[in-house]
């Protein structure tokens, strides 16, 4: 009887031991298609070359706003230039005009000298 026993504990052990390389198998197997999984993604998405691509095309995109920011200030300059030029004129003229009517008023003074003479 004790060996029977025996041989029911072998068997029971044994069937623990194939169970539990069954569950080992599975666990492989699930690690296994996880990596090939994992693989595949990032063989199909490859974020490095993403990352690449957006920096290149921010780097791009600032250079550009570099470019027109430049255009933008040297026009404002130009502006600038061409207002005080416009504001010069503006005083030119109003110089001129007070020239003009000084003049006109020493010559109205003498015309009307010569009148009473």
């Amino acid at each position: 009887m004790r060996v029977e026993n025996m041989k029911i504990t072998y068997l029971l052990i044994r069937s623990e031991s194939l169970s539990e390389r069954r569950s080992q198998m599975w666990t492989y197997m699930s690690r296994f298609i996880l990596i090939v999984f994992l693989i595949s993604f990032l063989l199909g998405c490859n974020p490095i070359k993403e990352i690449r691509e957006a920096r290149d095309a921010a780097e791009k995109a600032n250079s550009e706003a570099k470019m027109v920011l430049g255009k933008v200030k040297e026009y404002s300059e130009k502006a600038e230039a061409a207002a005080q030029r416009a504001e010069k004129a503006a005083a030119s003229s109003e110089d001129f005009s007070k020239r003009a009517e000084a003049a006109s008023q020493k010559a109205v003074g003498s015309f009307e000298k010569h009148l009473k003479k």
